[in-house]
């Protein structure tokens, strides 16, 4: 087994890789599959190698880094075309600057373009929309275990739909091409509801017409839910400061303290009320 050792994002899944080769083009990525010899199977592609799930794991074979392939290459005609190791967040902040957003922002905003294409995501839909951010893309370009090179557009659904969750066992996205759309502003609440009443009251919530995302907390019967609607009318300078915030609270801050109270308070009782408080 080989000494290179990867690990994802937060440590717990580890690769012992043979060897590991970044790509800065779709030439590289070629190359790494068509050289056995130097570049062995099975070669894994990663971005930002944050899955929690083994995708990306490889013993005795190859890591392919894609981060160096970051280009935004086109913003045009309600599109955009990205390599796939550039980031979800920093093709978004270049929409923003044309007034322009993807359809699903991602609160994953280290996802990267390859991986969007071709995983699945977890952000709540909005009425009338789709909820994965591949269901949006319009045309991929992938490098096949061959070493030849696939184009698949909207033009051939059957074979798109196959390819938007195909978790890179078609091949290596080395571009994709996504809708966006003008940016609109966005109204955010979150309500807090024991389990058994929000079951109760789910037909009525659903046709209220927002989104709605969900964060069960079983052990206490309790259900928050982000309610997320679009609001055309909204007037003033958007609210930058209260989003990073609120994912500083519950990313960093709320796991700190939970992490602390299971370290530091002994009592079993002081420290679930501490936990839930937390909640």
């Amino acid at each position: 087994m080989s000494d290179i050792i990867v690990t994802n994002w937060f440590g717990d899944l580890v690769s012992h890789a043979q060897a590991v080769a970044e790509a800065a083009s779709a030439d590289d990525v070629v190359n790494v599959l068509k050289n056995l010899a130097s570049y062995p199977s099975p070669v894994r592609a990663v971005g930002s190698n944050h899955s929690t799930a083994p995708c990306a794991v490889v013993n005795g074979g190859t890591i392919l880094k894609m981060s160096g392939m970051n280009k935004i290459l086109d913003i045009s005609n309600g599109t955009v075309t990205a390599e796939a190791g550039a980031l979800y967040i920093d093709v978004a902040k270049e929409l923003e600057k044309q007034n322009l957003q993807f359809y699903v922002n991602t609160e994953i905003g280290s996802l990267s373009v390859g991986s969007a294409a071709c995983a699945g995501t977890k952000d709540a839909s909005m009425p009338g929309e789709f909820g994965q951010v591949g269901s949006y893309v319009t045309r991929i370009k992938m490098a096949l275990p061959s070493g030849d090179f696939l184009e698949v557009t909207d033009d051939q659904p059957d074979l798109m739909q196959q390819v938007r969750s195909s978790y890179g066992t078609f091949g290596i996205v080395c571009e994709a091409t996504f809708r966006v759309r003008p940016i609109l502003p966005m109204a955010v609440r979150h309500q807090t509801f024991n389990l058994d009443d929000f079951v109760q009251q789910l037909p009525a919530l659903k046709a209220g017409g927002e989104s709605l995302m969900y964060y069960v907390f079983p052990f206490d019967n309790l259900i928050t839910v982000e309610f997320r609607k679009y609001d055309p009318t909204a007037s003033g300078d958007p609210n930058r400061f209260i989003w990073p915030l609120r994912n500083y609270l519950w990313a960093g801050a709320g796991p700190l303290v939970c992490a602390n109270a299971e370290n530091d308070i002994p009592d079993k009782t002081v420290r679930y009320q501490v936990n839930r408080r937390i909640q």
